[in-house]
């Protein structure tokens, strides 16, 4: 039965590569080429932009969480992957990033005992274009597989702010502090594993780390 399934899914849904496009066998989502080409995070890292190292890419200021992880350097093939993901209703494809995030996860946090997965939010205006929330669903898969409980009570979006893609460096600090706002007391006392899809100048994770903060938080990863 369950290779009859897995023949009519590759017929009516087939698989392909997110980063080369090429035909892939249920349910995977990555071809083995790609897989042994993708950079992976390895070694020692910096706890404040997630690199290895020798890749930091400098620190910003007034760190409002204890470190961060990330299990890809957001190279060009990686960019492609996670565009797919976000862009073409391939919400599919972010079970195979969840998986690699939650295998750093394990890794790098297995002495951590959170109380809660959250995850970074979007506008409804964004979900309403998108069609969902990509770090949602990245951290629905991780809360599941480690047992913890998914909150997403406690930040919201205001509305305000632009998508960060679309700014200057210079600018990502200002638009991300007016992008997001925590709920008084929502995460008293906890400690938080905080997700997004991509981290770049780190200034969205840090903003909402700040208002996990004000929302009661004590520490955020």
């Amino acid at each position: 039965m369950n290779s009859i399934f897995k023949a009519v899914a590759a017929a009516f849904y087939p698989h392909r590569c997110l980063f080369c496009g090429r035909l892939v066998e249920y349910p995977a989502h990555c071809c083995e080429k790609c897989l042994a080409a993708l950079p992976f995070i390895d070694g020692e890292i910096c706890r404040i932009c997630g690199h290895p190292k020798e890749l930091c890419r400098g620190h910003i200021d007034d760190i409002n969480y204890e470190r961060i992880i990330s299990a890809l350097i957001y190279d060009n093939t990686v960019r492609k992957g996670i565009a797919d993901f976000k862009f073409s209703q391939n919400k599919a494809g972010g079970e195979f990033f969840a998986q690699l995030l939650l295998q750093a996860v394990k890794k790098h946090y297995c002495d951590i005992d959170f109380d809660c997965v959250a995850f970074v939010p979007m506008s409804k205006k964004q979900i309403k274009e998108r069609g969902y929330n990509q770090s949602e669903i990245i951290a629905k898969y991780i809360a599941r597989h480690l047992q913890i409980p998914l909150n997403n009570s406690l930040i919201i979006r205001t509305g305000r702010g632009e998508t960060q893609h679309n700014l200057r460096l210079s600018q990502r600090k200002q638009n991300a502090a007016e992008a997001f706002e925590g709920i008084p007391l929502s995460a008293a006392g906890m400690t938080v594993l905080l997700i997004d899809d991509i981290v770049t100048t780190s200034h969205t994770v840090n903003e909402c780390c700040r208002q996990l903060k004000k929302a009661g938080a004590i520490r955020i990863y």
